[in-house]
C-alpha cells in the first residue's frame, strides 16, 4: 500500500523544520501517537569531523533517549568526506526493532546513501513501515538504491521542498496526512 510521504530537497532547504511543524501539530492535537527516529550531527571540537548520531523520538519532539553514532563526516583542504560505522547500525537496528509503531505515525529524519550496506537495518526499517498507519520519511536527495525501493513501493506522495516553497510546505504536508488512507 502506498503510506509513506517522503520529504526531499537539497542540505539545508528546510527537510526536518517542515517534518517537526507537521509532527507538532499532529502531537498538538492528539491525532495519533509518534514512533520515530531522527539523525543529527554533532561537531568535533577540533572543527574537522561532525559526528553523525541516531535517535529515537519521544512523545515530546526534541526529547531524546539513547543515541547512536553511525557516520563521520571529516573536512580537510576543503575536501569534504562521510565514513558510515558498522557498529553504528548494528546499534540503530536495535533501537528501531524495539520500537513499537503498530498503530501509530513512523518518522524518519533521515534516509541516503549511507544505510545502502546494511541489510538488517534496512530490512527492520521496511518492517516499521509496514506496521505504522503511516510514514514521514526525509530521504537526502539524489539517486540511492534503498530509498529508490522506498519511494517506488511505498510513495503516497514525494514533495520536493525548495526555497521558493518551503515556507508554506509545512501545511502541504499536513494536508497530505489527511488524505492519505489510513491518515488523521
Amino acid at each position: 500500500m502506498k503510506k509513506v510521504i517522503f520529504i526531499t530537497g537539497e542540505r539545508g532547504v528546510g527537510k526536518s523544520t517542515s517534518l517537526f511543524a507537521v509532527v507538532n501539530r499532529i502531537i498538538e492535537e492528539r491525532q495519533h501517537e509518534i514512533c520515530g527516529f531522527r539523525t543529527y550531527f554533532k561537531n568535533d571540537v577540533s572543527g574537522d569531523e561532525s559526528h553523525l548520531f541516531f535517535s529515537e523520538y519521544l512523545p515530546k519532539v526534541g526529547e531524546v533517549n539513547e543515541e547512536t553514532e553511525i557516520a563521520v563526516r571529516t573536512q580537510k583542504k576543503g575536501c569534504r568526506s562521510i565514513r558510515a560505522i558498522e557498529t553504528g547500525f548494528e546499534k540503530a537496528a536495535v533501537f528501531l526493532k524495539k520500537a513499537d509503531c503498530r498503530g501509530r505515525i513512523f518518522l524518519m529524519d533521515e534516509i541516503g546513501f549511507l544505510e545502502e550496506n546494511f541489510e538488517n537495518y534496512k530490512k527492520i526499517l521496511v518492517e516499521k513501515i509496514e506496521e505504522s498507519i503511516f510514514s514521514i520519511i526525509v530521504i537526502r536527495k539524489g539517486d540511492y538504491e534503498f530509498t529508490g525501493f522506498l519511494t517506488k513501493k511505498y510513495a503516497y506522495c514525494i514533495h520536493e521542498i525548495d526555497y521558493s516553497n518551503r515556507k508554506c510546505s509545512a501545511d502541504f504536508l499536513y494536508k497530505k496526512t489527511k488524505e492519505i488512507p489510513g491518515g488523521i
